[in-house]
């Protein structure tokens, strides 16, 4: 969601850049999240054009399919130069196409895969001594996102490994400073986060890892890639001394550098941040990675034995695709992203604020950060119009509500224990517990999830 009210007001004013960094980022209500991302003036372009967010989605979509295409592609090219196996590079892109944010962002219309095709691209390229194409893909990469800066270092690896002439190799590893010089464009044009800014940067550091380790506990298919890559490093380990360079250079060592990044930048990025940890939709950049270390650690395994354990792998990333062998982590949309039960998600969320916008009229309504952006931007198609009537908790002093400074009657939906959630979960168990107050309960479930909303009204005024 952040992206997209800052490609919406993009398209709405013109395209004045300065008017959009004028205004306040995502946690503070406003549209400046990811605004001077490349992707996000992609689409507002494609808004532009089509003459509206609803009328530009079947395009939205479109590339993004296109970026999935693109990121399989570029896996195949990779594993093929450590491998030179067409069958064994195909398992590296079924494993990465199947891995289930992949196929949630594939059908979503977000910057992560984007992203994450242009990393890998520029990787490619760079195995492939394309070494100006390489860098432009990574300034691409940084542009649509900073973590895109993750490749800098694989390519300077690749590089210093090349056989290029040292005249060459010097302007080309100077080159690299323009990926990192786009990423500090929206550190640069950024707003301070109201989360974690209290903390030093190693508190920070400390909070963002447990973070991360959180979120990943709840991906399975993450965990199996990881546990699946360490197996596959070992069978690999066990088979001899490696035989496939890129000129002086190793395209495998270039890959397991890759990794060593992400999980560097992740590490490291409270340290100039206010820090973010590694949400299960960014694994998208790490996927591809793993699944070409695993094909690459399998090669010289017997055939049936690779065959195996490269369709087990699928299979188990596809059955976890559809959430069957996951449980349900309540209303978390972070992690309901890892699967495709991300659309039952999004249903019941429309169910419940279709029917808090009905009541939204006649009563005063009460919803958390995340219900705020879809009344903000009903281009979204969350809803038909802002709610006149609507009060958006955690903008507005969260934490001084009670029953005694509410309205006689009002209206609140529940989804999310935080950004406000928590201040209308409260007020919600002190209406349980008091004999003054009528409680009305809406329950909208659809599969595994479910949101409340909640009519709230003082017992004289239901009297009167």
């Amino acid at each position: 969601m952040g992206m997209t009210p800052a490609a919406i007001t993009l398209a709405g004013n013109g395209f004045d850049l300065p008017a959009l960094l004028g205004q306040p980022s995502y946690e503070y209500g406003g549209p400046n999240t990811h605004a001077t991302s490349l992707y996000t003036l992609v689409t507002a372009v494609v808004i532009a054009v089509m003459g509206g967010y609803g009328s530009a989605l079947p395009v939205l979509h479109l590339l993004s399919f296109v970026a999935g295409a693109a990121l399989a592609a570029a896996v195949f090219v990779i594993a093929h130069r450590i491998t030179a196996s067409a069958y064994t590079s195909a398992l590296a892109a079924l494993i990465t196409m199947l891995y289930p944010p992949v196929l949630v962002q594939a059908s979503d219309v977000y910057l992560d895969l984007p992203l994450a095709a242009a990393m890998m691209w520029s990787i490619a390229l760079g195995v492939r001594h394309r070494y100006g194409l390489a860098i432009l893909a990574a300034t691409l990469a940084a542009w649509i996102k900073p973590t895109g800066i993750i490749v800098v270092p694989v390519l300077a690896y690749i590089l210093h490994r090349g056989t290029l002439p040292n005249r060459t190799r010097r302007t080309f590893t100077g080159l690299l400073v323009l990926p990192l010089a786009v990423a500090l464009m929206p550190l640069l044009t950024a707003t301070p986060r109201r989360t974690r800014s209290e903390f030093s940067a190693f508190e920070r550091t400390i909070l963002t890892a447990l973070d991360t380790a959180w979120y990943s506990s709840h991906v399975p298919a993450l965990i199996l890639l990881l546990g699946s890559t360490a197996i596959a490093l070992l069978i690999r380990r066990g088979r001899g001394p490696r035989a496939e360079n890129i000129g002086n250079g190793d395209a495998f060592t270039a890959v397991l550098i890759g990794l060593l990044a992400t999980v560097a930048f992740y590490l490291l990025n409270p340290l100039v941040t206010s820090g973010f940890e590694l949400l299960p939709r960014y694994t998208v950049t790490l996927a591809p990675l793993l699944a070409i270390l695993v094909t690459a650690g399998i090669h010289r395994a017997p055939p049936i034995l690779r065959t195996s354990i490269g369709l087990g792998i699928s299979g188990a990333l596809l059955v976890m695709a559809f959430g069957w062998l996951t449980p349900n982590a309540g209303n978390n949309y972070a992690i309901s992203e890892r699967d495709l039960r991300y659309e039952d998600h999004l249903a019941v969320q429309m169910e419940a604020i279709g029917d808090l916008e009905q009541l939204g009229p006649t009563l005063p309504v009460f919803y958390d950060h995340f219900t705020y952006y879809r009344f903000k931007y009903p281009e979204m198609g969350w809803v038909d119009a802002d709610s006149p009537n609507g009060t958006a908790v955690y903008l507005a002093s969260p934490g001084t509500y009670t029953l005694d400074s509410m309205p006689q009657e009002f209206a609140m939906l529940l989804e999310r224990q935080w950004l406000g959630g928590d201040t209308l979960r409260a007020l919600w168990r002190e209406a349980h517990a008091s004999s003054r107050h009528a409680i009305e309960v809406h329950l909208h479930e659809v599969g595994e999830f479910q949101n409340y909303v909640v009519v709230i009204q003082e017992v004289d005024a239901l009297s009167n």
